[in-house]
């Protein structure tokens, strides 16, 4: 899909929105609207980070550790942030 440049009478067939991005995640940002741009699938991304967490809710569940430790060890997989305690 080209990009749409806007203008007088010229509309893109989709609706945006103006967002600051935080700069640690910018090039990936663009990278999704690129692969948005070129018509690829983006559902793929939900369906990989839910089927992630899931994989990850098991494996933290089957260690059979306390509620509060297992807790931590998700939120702490799912962010990438190690620093996360409750």
């Amino acid at each position: 899909m080209a990009v749409q440049k806007g203008g007088r009478g010229i509309k893109g067939d989709y609706e945006t929105k103006v967002v600051r991005v935080p700069e640690p995640i910018r090039l990936k940002v663009d990278e999704i609207i690129q692969n948005f741009r070129d018509g690829k699938d983006l559902g793929q991304l939900e369906v990989f980070h839910r089927d992630y967490a899931i994989t990850e809710a098991k494996k933290i569940l089957s260690s059979k550790k306390s509620a509060k430790l297992s807790l931590t060890k998700l939120l702490q997989v799912l962010y990438c942030d190690e620093t996360i305690e409750l």
